[in-house]
């Protein structure tokens, strides 16, 4: 018979005692039983390594390693020198996987020899809704461009709801001074480097989402502005290797920009020389929107009216956002 084959789970862990527990649990009831889970702990200060620590003394499955604090992309880092898998799969220590996911996942990567499998995620929120994400339009095999596509117009654009053949990683790894759109810069880089995709319409990843992720902070978060070098690098990605979707990916790098903005606008004069040289470049890339198929119109305005004044902008952002919520 022949023998199931390793999948490496990476989960990094920062302050998570109040429900590690809840994530290892469920990984520990998947149906497909080759997996080695590797928790890398990221600087804790409460008990969360001593809890990932107690759940290894009972499962030999289970690593632990410890690092000084330095952020998500430091840990899954850590986290891929450390897998040993012939498939990688990430996991937030939040989050959770349906009992069958990795088994799911494997066929579906193994039936249909491909080097990445795409799936879909469910969204619980605080107050008990549970919301699905699938695209059953998509389901199949699909061209690696098209998976770099739908990753950057956000289809399904986070690093966990791909799963990844190791050997497709190669020496890719996240960029740690990037903190916003830094797992879909490393999702599309690795997707690059595969020969074949395949779309799971299935939601397999329960994504938490908590009462502080939950609240949108008013202030500008001067990480924000890393998430321009993330979409700056999908740019470059795509005019390298997927020119067809550059004006896309050009796309995303603008609404990024608007985004900023927007944020910036809570203090306006104490911004004012980022805003302009945003909306400088914004303007300077207005025409390749204007002729994008794929770029929705909405987007084209807020263009159009960036182009004219930040400020147009950002009051047509607010309007639209009180009127959908």
């Amino acid at each position: 018979m022949k023998s199931q084959p390793l999948v490496s789970v990476v989960i990094p862990v920062y302050n998570a005692e109040n429900y590690i527990r809840t994530c290892i649990e469920q990984i520990l009831s998947q149906t497909y039983k080759n997996m080695e889970i590797i928790f890398v702990d990221d600087g804790s200060t409460d008990n969360s390594r001593r809890i990932c620590l107690e759940y290894a003394d009972k499962d030999s499955r289970i690593v632990v390693y410890s690092k000084e604090n330095g952020g998500v992309s430091s840990a899954r880092n850590m986290g891929i020198e450390k897998a040993t898998g012939d498939f990688l799969l990430f996991l937030d220590s939040d989050d959770w996987l349906e009992n069958d996911a990795i088994s799911k996942l494997v066929s579906a990567c193994t039936e249909n020899t491909a080097d990445v499998v795409i799936f879909e995620y469910s969204v619980d929120y605080p107050d008990g809704r549970k919301v699905v994400h699938t695209h059953k339009n998509l389901e199949g095999k699909m061209s690696v461009c098209d998976a770099v596509f739908h990753s950057i117009v956000g289809t399904n654009r986070f690093v966990w709801s791909k799963f990844y053949k190791r050997s497709a990683i190669k020496n890719i790894r996240f960029d740690e001074t990037i903190h916003h759109g830094e797992d879909t810069l490393f999702a599309c880089l690795v997707m690059a480097e595969c020969r074949s995709a395949y779309f799971l319409a299935e939601p397999l990843y329960r994504y938490v989402q908590s009462e502080n992720s939950a609240t949108r902070k008013s202030y500008f978060n001067k990480r924000l502005l890393s998430g321009r070098e993330a979409y700056l690098g999908l740019v470059n990605l795509c005019k390298e290797k997927f020119p067809e979707i550059t004006d896309v990916a050009v796309s995303s790098y603008l609404e990024i920009l608007m985004m900023i903005i927007m944020y910036m606008y809570k203090e306006p004069k104490k911004y004012k020389g980022h805003i302009k040289e945003f909306a400088r470049e914004i303007r300077s890339n207005r025409k390749t929107i204007y002729k994008c198929k794929s770029c929705p119109k909405s987007t084209k305005l807020k263009v159009a009216l960036c182009s004219v004044s930040p400020t147009l902008m950002v009051w047509f952002r607010k309007l639209t956002q009180k009127r959908f919520g």
